[in-house]
């Protein structure tokens, strides 16, 4: 279940897409001439989706703010946004904006497969009677209207190595530490699959750690691009930090399930989420690219 954090941002702005899904020929409301019958464009929504038309009115806060839902189920939630964005007229910003006001995390810049990802948990009701998930060839046509032909190719290609959940630097600039930059570079280009970074509190081990991971997310600062203009280039750069409220096994797990685009494992065990994620794993390491952690 998704959690709405908030409800008024979150109604506003579905809102805004059911509107936008009004103005498509498919939901128009069908009345012949001389009969008032006929299904209207919510009524069309609420049976897609396999719900009574005043709940997608509460959803949208048609019926007050106080009937607007704590919570919605993620599948009826991603099936109502692949409506919008199958038919209406949204872009990934109001995409970006609608989740974040749930508590289902978010990658940040939107990438296309993640988008994909997100849109493949949508059920609907199909043409035949029966409910499922969008078919990938429509999933594929709405990702290439958000992203547009250049940008899925420019981003398979240049973000391949550049998805990360780095925190923002503390800093403009980093000045200093450059043969520590060395190191952390000469490391990263050897067979050892481990790097610990030590030293007494406050002396810019995360700061050192976090320039580091920039430099590999083609973002170096001007020190890292002093020791090298071509610093590893990974698929994936996950970061974890138990600075203020811990980090459990479970934490860890959410982490990377977020990072690789494994959404659903959220809610999962964590029996079962460890070998998703492990699975997971073990396919980036497969391929050409490869996967850091930091923390």
């Amino acid at each position: 279940m998704a959690e709405l954090e908030n409800q008024k941002k979150f109604s506003s702005l579905l809102s805004s897409g059911v509107k936008a899904l009004k103005q498509h020929p498919d939901y128009k409301t069908n009345r012949e001439a001389g009969n008032k019958t006929g299904q209207s464009y919510m009524e069309k929504i609420a049976y897609k989706l396999g719900v009574s038309p005043n709940t997608v009115k509460s959803w949208i806060g048609q019926m007050g703010s106080k009937y607007i839902p704590g919570r919605i189920e993620d599948a009826k939630l991603f099936g109502i946004i692949w409506l919008i964005l199958e038919k209406g007229c949204m872009n990934v910003t109001w995409f970006m904006e609608l989740l974040e006001t749930t508590s289902i995390p978010v990658i940040e810049p939107a990438l296309p497969a993640w988008v994909a990802s997100c849109l493949k948990k949508a059920k609907t009701m199909n043409d035949n009677g029966t409910i499922g998930t969008p078919p990938p060839e429509e999933i594929n046509m709405v990702i290439t209207r958000l992203f547009g032909n250049a940008a899925v190719l420019e981003s398979e290609e240049k973000n391949k190595f550049s998805a990360h959940n780095l925190p923002a630097r503390w800093s403009g600039r980093f000045i200093g530490r450059k043969s520590d930059l060395q190191a952390i570079y000469h490391w990263l280009l050897s067979p050892s699959p481990v790097c610990s970074i030590t030293g007494w509190a406050g002396v810019g081990k995360t700061t050192l750690a976090l320039e580091a991971a920039y430099a590999c997310a083609g973002e170096p600062g001007e020190e890292a691009a002093n020791v090298s203009d071509k610093w590893p280039a990974f698929h994936c750069i996950i970061w974890f930090s138990t600075h203020l409220t811990g980090l459990s096994f479970n934490d860890f797990l959410n982490t990377i399930a977020y990072q690789l685009g494994l959404t659903e494992q959220i809610d999962k065990p964590v029996m079962e989420k460890r070998f998703a994620v492990r699975h997971a794993l073990q396919l980036f390491f497969q391929g050409t690219a490869d996967t850091a952690y930091c923390g």
